[in-house]
């Protein structure tokens, strides 16, 4: 289940006092945003917008669209990296998936047993990147996790970033990525040339 961290918006709109905001995120959980802004608004009695429009990362936050509603303040909601402001008042929050990797893992271990492999993740699973790299070399397999470059978080890759991965490519049999993202491991695959292995913790599922 995504969540979102709700506290440190709360926080920043008590701080700062706005009289308008306006919310946006993934197209997956829109839902979620929607509830957000319906309990600032019952909180703190004030417009929360709801931006609709798909964005697709840090690089296209739509920050455009807080400014024609006059938003003085703008969450984009869900691409956690570095920065905490990427704009002016527009404020990055982090949305994590609390799914456990335990049984994927424990999945793996056969095929991985003996060999190094670059660790990585998008967003939403970066919290748990620690604890799968403790899982597995647990179980005789070597990890590394390659240092974040710009936005980027140790370990996290975006869809058009690959830094950590590119990093330890040299160091590794094969590249692991925690999460469900075709697309996200497809470019790690084709940024290193190694073998990129997915751990899907939503269908139990090594592919």
């Amino acid at each position: 289940m995504i969540v979102i961290d709700e506290r440190k918006v709360f926080e920043i709109i008590e701080e700062r006092k706005p009289t308008s905001v306006a919310l946006n995120g993934p197209d997956g959980i829109l839902p979620k945003v929607q509830d957000l802004a319906l309990k600032i608004g019952k909180k703190f009695g004030i417009p929360a917008y709801l931006l609709a429009d798909t964005t697709w990362g840090s690089c296209d936050l739509n920050s455009i669209g807080g400014k024609i509603l006059n938003a003085e303040i703008q969450f984009n909601i869900g691409h956690t990296n570095k920065l905490d402001v990427l704009e002016k008042n527009v404020i990055m929050i982090d949305a994590y998936d609390d799914v456990p990797f335990d049984k994927v893992v424990t999945k793996c271990i056969d095929l991985l047993k003996g060999k190094t492999v670059s660790l990585i993740t998008d967003s939403q699973h970066l919290h748990q990147i620690e604890s799968v790299k403790n899982m597995l070399e647990k179980n005789n397999v070597g990890v590394k996790i390659g240092k974040g470059k710009g936005q980027l978080n140790d370990g996290q890759v975006f869809g058009c970033e690959f830094y950590p991965a590119s990093e330890t490519m040299g160091d590794v049999d094969a590249n692991v990525f925690l999460g469900q993202s075709n697309f996200h491991a497809a470019g790690v695959a084709l940024a290193t040339n190694k073998p990129t292995y997915i751990l899907d913790p939503y269908f139990n599922e090594v592919r």
